[in-house]
């Protein structure tokens, strides 16, 4: 974005939330709410791993169409870009698989303890 026209419409931004604000009850609701990241987000998700991985840089890449660059190179930066998305994309579901498995198996090993217990009591406690 043009740093200069931003400069602009953040003051025009700014102006506009400074009226609703004051007009609150005019409007029937309020602009002013808690700020959201993507960071929080995914921390909420439990998936901050994605912010370190290495393909995130071209995940995220903005590609454009800048002048001397050959449609050939547009191409090129978009295929990565959609590859990166797709590695992160599997290492994710790898991952939800993993931890869906572990519990299953974890659960099933936890039930099998406990229906031991009447048997490990008749055989091991001892009445004194």
């Amino acid at each position: 974005m043009n740093p200069e026209k931003m400069r602009v419409e953040y003051g025009k931004l700014v102006y506009m939330i400074q009226d609703a604000v004051a007009l609150r009850e005019q409007l029937g609701f309020n602009v002013k709410a808690p700020l959201h990241t993507v960071y929080e987000y995914l921390e909420e998700k439990g998936g901050l791993g994605v912010l370190s991985d290495k393909n995130i840089e071209y995940a995220t890449q903005e590609i454009l169409a800048t002048p001397g660059k050959s449609r050939d190179q547009i191409n090129k930066e978009i295929r990565r870009k959609e590859k990166a998305v797709e590695m992160i994309k599997e290492k994710c579901v790898r991952a939800k698989r993993k931890v869906a498995a572990e519990g299953y198996t974890g659960g099933r090993g936890g039930r099998a303890e406990i229906r031991r217990i009447p048997e490990l009591a008749r055989t091991r406690a001892h009445p004194n």
